[in-house]
């Protein structure tokens, strides 16, 4: 498992780290990125989420299954306080992201149990894309099933790695300190 994800990181190391010419390169670069990191943390959805402001949101740009009809979607932060709050302290802890293992219970994402119930969505890590210190976006990760899951420290440090190299690749484009929207 171990080597599968990190041959899943060279791929995307080679992918991801490179001049792209036009934001269509990067576009297509992160709808695969979501299909793969499916693939490797074998959960059915992954979405990567752009952060704004005014009013504090975040707004769905990419996720796999693609038929979902998420992508555009927007999550604002007056609608979803718990969830926002806890992303933001997320943010301050060294480990940086937001582990839930039981995503029906936690009150972290209470204010999300519709959505959860719906798509049967029972554990969640949502991880930040930081370019310049600042609050790019997240990637989360949304497991589906029956039961909770317990996110392992291995699967953890791969999405934050990814999550890494996905901010690298974004400084690249943007030579412009500021990256908010």
């Amino acid at each position: 498992m171990a080597l599968e994800r990190a041959e899943t990181l060279q791929v995307f190391l080679r992918e991801m780290l490179f001049k792209p010419d036009e934001d269509r390169e990067l576009h297509e670069t992160l709808k695969r990125l979501t299909e793969a990191l499916a693939t490797t943390l074998k959960v059915e959805r992954v979405s990567i989420w752009r952060y704004a402001l005014e009013p504090t949101r975040i707004v769905c740009r990419y996720f796999h299954p693609k038929s979902s009809g998420m992508e555009g979607e927007d999550l604002h932060e007056e609608d979803y306080a718990n969830y926002f709050k806890a992303l933001k302290k997320s943010l301050k802890e060294q480990a940086g992201v937001l582990d839930v293992s039981d995503a029906c219970t936690d009150s972290r994402t209470a204010d999300l149990r519709q959505y959860l119930k719906l798509h049967r969505v029972t554990a969640m890590l949502d991880v930040p894309i930081k370019v310049r210190g600042n609050l790019w976006g997240i990637i989360c990760h949304e497991h589906v099933g029956d039961s909770a899951r317990k996110w392992s420290l291995e699967e953890k440090t791969f999405a934050i790695s990814v999550a890494n190299v996905v901010a690298l690749a974004l400084e690249q484009l943007d030579p412009l300190p500021s990256c908010r929207s």
